[in-house]
C-alpha cells in the first residue's frame, strides 16, 4: 500500500515538472501588426472630395444624345355622329422621342405622337423644339427654348390649337437647396371650314341647302413654376 501511494506521488510529480518546463507567452513582445487604414487620414474629406469632382464632371459642358419613348393610355375628345358634342375615348399614346445637345449649350429636340385608331398607330402631331443652355458657370444655370407644334388636319378628334410656346428657367445652384423659377408662355390660332348639308325649312317652301360654318380658335396661356429642391 505504502509503494502505491509512492508511486502515484511521484508520477504526479514527474507530470508537474514536464508542465512548468512550458514556458509561458511573452505578452511584452508581441508583435503588433500595422492597421490596414491610415488613422492619419480623414476618409471622409476625401470621400467627399471625390464626390464632389464626380458632380462636377456629370454638370460639366458635354455633347450628348438623348432619346426616350412614352407609351399610355389617355382620353381623346372625338367628334360624335351630330358633331355637336364630343365624346371622351381612351385610347393609347404612343410618343418617340430624340434630342443632341452640343457642349456649347445648343441642343435640338423632335417629339412625335401617335395614337391607336383601328388597331394602328395614327400620326396626329410632331413637335420641334431648338433650345439654348448657358452652362458656363457652375453656381447657376439658365436656358431657353421655342418649340413649335404641326397638328395633321382632320383628324377625328380634337386637337388644342396651340401652336408656339417659349420657356425660360433659371436655377442657383450654390446653396444647399436649389431654387428654380421656370416661366412659359404659349399661342396659337387655328381656323376650320366646314361645309355642312341640312335641310332647310322656309316660310314658303321646303327645299335641301348647305349650311357654311367658318370658325376660328385662338389660345394664349401664361405659366410660372417655382421649386426649392
Amino acid at each position: 500500500m505504502y509503494k502505491k501511494w509512492c508511486s502515484i506521488l511521484i508520477f504526479h510529480l514527474l507530470g508537474i515538472a514536464v508542465f512548468a518546463q512550458v514556458s509561458p507567452n511573452d505578452t511584452a513582445l508581441r508583435k503588433t501588426e500595422p492597421p490596414v487604414i491610415d488613422t492619419s487620414l480623414d476618409y471622409s474629406d476625401i470621400m467627399f472630395d471625390d464626390l464632389e469632382k464626380f458632380l462636377d464632371s456629370i454638370l460639366s459642358p458635354h455633347s450628348y444624345t438623348l432619346t426616350a419613348l412614352s407609351i399610355q393610355k389617355g382620353y381623346f375628345n372625338y367628334k360624335s355622329k351630330s358633331e355637336i358634342f364630343l365624346e371622351p375615348t381612351r385610347k393609347v399614346a404612343f410618343t418617340p422621342g430624340v434630342g443632341y445637345y452640343n457642349k456649347c449649350g445648343l441642343g435640338i429636340t423632335g417629339i412625335a405622337s401617335f395614337v391607336s385608331d383601328d388597331q394602328a398607330f395614327r400620326f396626329y402631331q410632331f413637335a420641334i423644339s431648338p433650345s439654348y443652355d448657358y452652362l458656363e458657370n457652375k453656381d447657376l444655370a439658365t436656358g431657353v427654348s421655342y418649340t413649335r407644334y404641326f397638328t395633321k388636319d382632320s383628324l377625328p378628334f380634337y386637337t388644342s390649337p396651340l401652336q408656339n410656346e417659349l420657356y425660360a428657367y433659371f436655377t442657383y445652384r450654390r446653396w444647399w437647396f436649389k431654387p428654380m423659377v421656370g416661366v412659359s408662355y404659349g399661342w396659337g390660332s387655328r381656323s376650320d371650314y366646314q361645309e355642312r348639308e341640312e335641310y332647310i325649312t322656309s316660310l314658303q317652301l321646303r327645299r335641301t341647302g348647305f349650311t357654311r360654318i367658318n370658325t376660328k380658335e385662338s389660345v394664349n396661356d401664361f405659366s410660372v413654376i417655382v421649386l426649392l429642391a
